[in-house]
């Protein structure tokens, strides 16, 4: 019994037709008769009842049928699956960080000790998110100053911005600060000057009544709490997508700023038109999973497991 005799029996038991199945699969009736004739002198029975130029299932050809179809659908199963796990294995991911959280190379090795064969493709940039063509990579990541929610992005973390400052400085021992207390103050800001992250403290200072006072933009962040070490500025720093280099900084205070409440939501954006490779669905499914572990936003469960539509 061959994988082939059981498609054509399939098909001829669907059809009711010997010359419609024939046709579908390129061969002469003669032929796909012999096939079935061969199947049943196997088994030891007829399968079909003959009524007229139709042909229909008997009782044995019901019970057939039933393993034929478990059979011939656990086939084509597996070749669905072999084709998906090959161009998983094979496939590239792009990346656009627009803000990169620190978590994020853990995140990929981790995805790969599961998906070797994958590569990836990082993008970073500093601008809005609506200045790039959005969609154009499988993921972005980018930061929003309030929670993001929708078919194809989530808000995946939640973080304080933090107010750096040499330990020498009056305010180093302080538990928090009041926004509107440094508007005097030298300030090292993030270059460019249409990052998010810049208008985020842009817009906080604005609530709090004053425009900062920046002495010098930086687009380098570990350069930046150098120039907040030597005393040049005070500096904004956010505390989760900065948090390895500030844990190393003992000559430096970091402290949580109020009225306003200064803080920023990181955000998953994923391509939801047009091809979506399965490698893509995974990884954004491994993202979600990975951030609803953080203690500072948990991704909601029903999230995690939404699939590509």
């Amino acid at each position: 019994m061959e994988l082939l005799q059981l498609r054509y029996f399939k098909r001829v038991a669907e059809l009711q037709h010997m010359t419609k199945t024939a046709e579908e699969f390129h061969i002469a009736q003669p032929s796909l008769s012999k096939t079935i004739r061969l199947l049943e002198d196997e088994l030891g029975t007829e399968l079909f009842d003959r009524k007229g130029k139709y042909i229909v299932l008997n009782d044995a050809g019901k019970i057939f049928k039933h393993y034929a179809d478990m059979v011939v659908d656990a086939v084509d199963d597996a070749k669905r699956e072999i084709e998906e796990y090959k161009a998983t294995g094979n496939a590239t991911i792009t990346i656009s960080l627009r803000v990169a959280p620190i978590g994020f190379p853990d995140l990929i090795a981790r995805f790969r000790e599961q998906h070797p064969g994958v590569k990836f493709v990082v993008e970073q940039h500093q601008h809005f998110l609506d200045d790039l063509k959005k969609g154009r990579c499988d993921i972005t990541v980018y930061s929003s100053m309030t929670k993001v929610s929708a078919p194809n992005e989530l808000t995946i973390l939640e973080e304080p911005i933090l107010l750096a400052v040499p330990k020498t400085h009056p305010l180093a021992d302080r538990e928090f600060v009041r926004l509107r207390e440094i508007a005097d103050e030298d300030l090292i800001a993030s270059s460019p000057a249409e990052s998010n992250l810049r208008y985020a403290i842009n817009t906080y200072c604005k609530i709090a009544g004053f425009k900062p006072k920046i002495i010098m933009d930086c687009d380098d962040y570990m350069t930046i709490q150098g120039f907040v070490r030597t005393g040049v500025g005070l500096a904004f720093i956010p505390k989760v997508s900065w948090m390895d280099q500030q844990a190393s900084s003992s000559d430096l205070r970091y402290i949580p700023i109020i009225e306003p409440e200064c803080k920023r939501c990181i955000n998953l954006h994923w391509k939801n038109t047009g091809y979506v490779s399965k490698a893509s669905v995974l990884f954004r499914k491994f993202t979600l999973e990975y951030f609803s572990k953080k203690e500072d936003y948990q991704v909601p469960a029903d999230r995690i497991a939404t699939k590509e539509k």
